[in-house]
């Protein structure tokens, strides 16, 4: 991934509603007695705190360390109250604990399940070198299930939208690109992210956040996506690439003094000399 654990969790500290809405960032790399210590601490909409533990692979170690930390901050609810109280954190909440790796593997996702008295939420995130930026998502654990026969005949429908809507977008903007990252792609151009792009049974899903959120099940339907497109990239000042009907306009037709100046049979210029044969050339 080209980045180690200090400067993820910095990442992931400095973008809090990228992971979720009304969650705020208060502490960062908490030390603590016996389980090493808390990547981040945050306050979630509700005022209850949020402990985040940052991973670097899927080993499912994590979700121990996790534990550990929840551990810690059940047993020390004073210490916590003190260290807070000025973050406006309701201690009466049971605390939520959120993973954050790589990757998610079938193991990880097994044994997580385990956890399911606690308030877990698994997050998997990416870094895009070009935006120089993490990409979080929130897990679904429910589309990691055997993909269902009407399932797969859906997605039969919906894939083809996102192909086309990719075709369209190289055919019409000039520095836009999709990253593809787990089950949500981007729409993004240089250091700003446009759109992004999920699905879901039925439909082709996009977010372009705060122009809000399209859901597409026909081709029909990306006419509406790309007129929003054309106007965020307009405002952000992304070019749309010429149209190849229009790269080479009709030219006005030439006056006649301009027709003299090439040549051309203007109205006062003489005629041209008749033409000679050799054997009539001296």
């Amino acid at each position: 991934m080209g980045l180690d654990k200090s400067s993820i969790v910095k990442k992931i500290f400095d973008q809090p509603d990228e992971i979720e809405s009304g969650l705020r960032m208060v502490d960062k790399d908490v030390k603590i007695a016996d389980y090493g210590s808390i990547d981040i601490i945050g306050v979630d909409s509700s005022k209850a705190l949020v402990l985040i533990q940052v991973g670097l692979d899927d080993s499912p170690q994590i979700l121990l360390d996790a534990l550990g930390c929840l551990d810690w901050v059940l047993r020390n609810g004073d210490i916590v109250r003190r260290l807070y109280d000025s973050s406006d954190v309701n201690c009466s909440r049971r605390p939520r604990v959120f993973v954050m790796t790589p990757h998610l593997s079938g193991l990880f996702l097994r044994m997580s399940a385990y956890f399911s008295p606690l308030e877990l939420d698994l997050f998997e995130y990416s870094y895009v070198p070009s935006l120089d930026g993490l990409v979080v998502q929130k897990v679904d654990r429910e589309r990691f299930r055997p993909a269902r026969a009407e399932d797969r005949a859906v997605t039969q429908v919906v894939k083809p939208l996102y192909f086309r809507l990719k075709e369209i977008l190289e055919e019409r903007f000039a520095r836009l690109e999709i990253f593809e990252i787990g089950p949500v792609s981007l729409i993004a151009s240089d250091d700003r992210i446009l759109a992004r792009v999920s699905f879901t049974e039925d439909f082709l899903v996009i977010d372009m956040p705060p122009d809000g959120i399209l859901e597409i099940k026909d081709e029909s339907g990306l006419e509406n996506v790309l007129s929003v497109l054309e106007t965020r990239a307009e405002k952000f000042g992304i070019a749309l690439k010429e149209n190849p009907k229009d790269s080479n306009p009709s030219l006005p037709s030439l006056t006649e003094e301009e027709l003299q100046a090439l040549g051309g049979t203007g109205g006062n210029k003489e005629p041209d000399a008749p033409y000679l044969a050799e054997t009539e050339i001296e």
